[in-house]
């Protein structure tokens, strides 16, 4: 870039790391120079923080404590924080269990507090307990998050009586019926 005599300008500079470099704090040195006179420079001293993917994002899946109803239409949050001061783009999200599956594409501000909401819809006959949710989150094929968190999924009663009466003489019979629709 060309700067004229007594003027200032201002540009942005982007370091990549290379392969074999390990997370931790780097100083880098910056020498400005001029072209037409080599020996005219200004060193100025970088520090760089090199992060590591997993080290970008934390994750949390938040549910109904009761469990999820399999009746009806269920929300799951997932708390999602980015960890450091750099704006993040196109990060998929992903979770997957044997219950459902969504995902979807966001962006971070720095050091954003972020809650995704997931509308899940589970199969009328979905047996109570606890099943495993996999957490899946990257940015450009680099993984920054890959989890397994439970979620409980609630029991509900769904019983109905028949009874029918056959009279004859001497003798009366009672039949009883009990279906269970729920899943318990």
């Amino acid at each position: 870039m060309e700067v004229a005599a007594g003027k200032t300008a201002q540009t942005e500079i982007e370091l990549t790391p290379n392969k074999a470099l390990k997370p931790g704090r780097y100083s880098v040195n910056l020498r400005i120079y001029s072209r037409t006179q080599p020996e005219i420079f200004i060193d100025h001293l970088l520090i760089v923080d090199v992060i590591a993917y997993e080290d970008l994002i934390s994750a949390s899946i938040e549910s109904n404590p009761d469990g999820l109803d399999p009746r009806r239409e269920n929300l799951i949050r997932l708390n999602l924080k980015n960890k450091n001061s750099i704006e993040l783009k196109d990060i998929k999200i992903t979770l997957e269990s044997s219950l459902f599956e969504d995902s979807r594409e966001v962006d971070f501000l720095p050091a954003e507090l972020r809650n995704e909401e997931f509308q899940v819809n589970l199969d009328k006959d979905t047996e109570r307990g606890e099943y495993d949710v996999r957490i899946f989150v990257e940015l450009n094929g680099n993984k920054l998050v890959d989890k397994t968190e439970k979620i409980k999924v609630g029991s509900y009663k769904d019983v109905t009586d028949d009874e029918s009466v056959n009279d004859a003489f001497l003798l009366t019979e009672r039949k009883f019926v009990k279906h269970n629709s729920g899943n318990i």
